[in-house]
């Protein structure tokens, strides 16, 4: 009897702790194949993964007598970055999932992550606009001052390389409508030759 009790407490527990091990070993599974569907199989991950320890161990060196701010944020900022550029099919799987775990656990913080992300990439193209239109403003007022110089002293500027770099700015529009009107050329003759097919037939 007491051996019948004792088997029967060894069968239970024997049961619960296999019941534990097949969880344990799914759960092995399911983080294995997680990991295994970020790796984007047209990236190499040797040297890419090397570059990427190689950039946030030397940060990480390089800011060692720094302030502890800098030493808390550079390396993983580092890692981060260096991950993104010399892995980026893995790093856009990782940040997918991540993004996914965002919106499933923290939908909120997902939500004003997506919102500054969006608020900086109009800040990004904005300050490019600024930055063109600044450049044109200098250029217009280079050449008006260039030629202001040209009127009152008589000495040929242009000539000098204001004309060479206004000559090149020309040829590569040139280039780019002679381009552009071979593709609508090419585009179009394909088209026009089926429909005098199409007539003939």
């Amino acid at each position: 009897m007491v051996r019948r009790e004792i088997t029967g407490y060894y069968t239970g527990v024997h049961s619960k702790a296999q019941g534990i091990i097949d969880r344990w070993i799914s759960v092995e599974e399911k983080v294995e194949t997680r990991i295994k569907s970020f790796r984007d199989p047209t990236e190499p991950l040797n040297p890419g993964l090397l570059y990427t320890g190689i950039s946030a161990l030397t940060t990480s060196v390089l800011a060692r007598s720094r302030g502890l701010p800098t030493r808390i944020l550079l390396p993983p900022a580092a890692l981060i970055s260096a991950f993104a550029y010399f892995l980026p099919g893995t790093a856009s799987r990782v940040g997918t999932y991540a993004g996914e775990l965002e919106d499933r656990y923290v939908p909120r913080f997902g939500e004003i992550r997506r919102t500054s992300v969006a608020h900086s990439g109009i800040a990004w193209e904005r300050a490019k606009e600024g930055a063109a239109v600044g450049r044109e403003s200098v250029n217009k007022g280079v050449k008006s001052i260039v030629e202001s110089i040209e009127q009152g002293t008589g000495l040929n500027l242009k000539a000098m390389g204001w004309g060479q770099e206004v000559k090149k700015e020309a040829q590569s529009v040139a280039d780019v409508i002679q381009k552009d009107s071979k593709e609508v050329i090419e585009s179009k003759s394909p088209s026009s030759d089926s429909e005098d097919s199409k007539r003939l037939v």
